[in-house]
């Protein structure tokens, strides 16, 4: 019955994707189709996410379709996967059957990802991820998959550089999970700040109940001045409130897991004028983008992060082969191995031997009077003003 399931689903997104490429813009004669496929949940509870990133490499193929060479067209093949991995491990093998495809735009969980990594790497098929931050994505060793927002355990490490490189750091509580998203980041950040020689003390939560590490009680002396919350707002933005319920009057600065609109709805009012850190640039900052942003938002309802990487990471395909006379996927590989800079809607990247941005950047947003307010970035490199 699972066979059966897998087969009509795949045979299911093999019919969709196609009906889809052939409802754009046809070629001419003489142009050569070159086909970036998707693998993402387009049903089911992460439904909504995956049309995003759908949505957004679409957006980038119609831009480079109307202002690029005529000779070449981009389209789009459009994989569910349905979060789950014997689906995207078909959706690799259906992909790489393609000759017109040049690469994949996906998937949006951990789990998935890794099980159909294999296929990818096997295939040599290119594959850019848009939204996965967890360390272990790039870990296994795998010379085609390529991140585009900087690991969990940088941004830590970014997020201490920007909060304690000052010239009296704030005696520092990190509190995290324990276990899953967060942990990383956290190690980072306490790392980072042993690096910089100031001392922080870490706290985890489990089943609800705070644990603060003894052996780092001492730095905290009076109490903290600042507490950064490692996370998500949905496991940790409780304590924000229990904080300030004993008195707490410090600041607070938060990981990527705060960069919500939930978080401004639920958790604004406890976390005050928290800083919150997110890989997501200002791009209505970013002058070379102005025209893409401009035309973006008129093909989707809402610019958000996930239809601002997705944009990215199929701008990073459409270059590959812009820059390659003749293509092949090996070339395009080594292209984004070697010698690749690409400039995109997020920003400038260049990928390390890893897979991952040689010169990751992170951004922290002010809470003020219930939205998001830009602050700073990590590292000013021309493309923010």
């Amino acid at each position: 019955m699972r066979r059966r399931r897998f087969l009509a689903s795949a045979a299911g997104a093999l019919a969709l994707s196609g009906a889809r490429a052939s409802a754009q813009l046809q070629p001419g004669g003489f142009a050569r189709q070159y086909t970036i496929g998707v693998s993402v949940p387009l049903t089911g509870a992460l439904a909504s996410i995956g049309n995003e990133i759908a949505d957004g490499v679409q957006a980038a193929c119609d831009e480079a379709n109307r202002f690029g060479p005529p000779t070449q067209f981009f389209a789009v093949r459009r994989f569910d996967d349905g979060n789950e991995s014997a689906l995207a491990v078909g959706n690799a093998q259906l992909a790489a059957s393609d000759p017109s495809v040049i690469g994949v735009v996906g998937d949006l969980s951990l789990d998935v990802t890794l099980q159909a990594a294999p296929q990818y790497a096997n295939l040599s098929l290119p594959l850019i991820v848009p939204t996965i931050t967890s360390d272990a994505l790039t870990k296994r060793g795998y010379r085609n998959i390529f991140r585009l927002p900087a690991r969990d355990e940088v941004q830590g490490q970014l997020m201490a550089q920007m909060l304690l490189r000052v010239h009296a750091p704030p005696r520092t509580l990190v509190i995290a999970p324990s276990k899953g998203y967060g942990t990383a980041v956290a190690r980072g950040f306490i790392d980072q700040a042993g690096a910089d020689h100031h001392a922080t003390a870490s706290a985890t939560l489990e089943n609800g109940h705070l644990t603060l590490d003894p052996r780092t009680a001492n730095a905290l002396g009076e109490g903290p001045q600042l507490t950064v919350l490692c996370g998500t707002a949905a496991e940790l933005g409780a304590v924000a409130t229990a904080m300030r319920a004993r008195n707490y009057t410090g600041a607070f600065a938060c990981a990527e897991g705060f960069y919500s609109t939930q978080t401004l709805k639920d958790d604004a009012k406890a976390l005050g004028p928290a800083l919150v850190f997110t890989t997501m640039p200002p791009i209505d900052r970013a002058p070379s983008v102005a025209q893409q942003l401009a035309d973006l938002r008129r093909s989707v309802p809402a610019v958000t992060a996930f239809v601002a990487f997705a944009y990215a990471a199929a701008q990073i395909l459409i270059q590959g082969v812009q820059r390659t006379p003749t293509y092949s996927r090996p070339a395009m590989l080594s292209l984004l191995t070697y010698n690749g800079s690409f400039q995109t809607l997020v920003g400038p990247f260049t990928f390390s031997y890893t897979g991952d941005p040689t010169l990751p950047n992170l951004y922290a947003y002010r809470i003020e009077k219930g939205a998001f307010h830009y602050d700073r970035a990590a590292f000013l490199n021309g493309f923010i003003l």
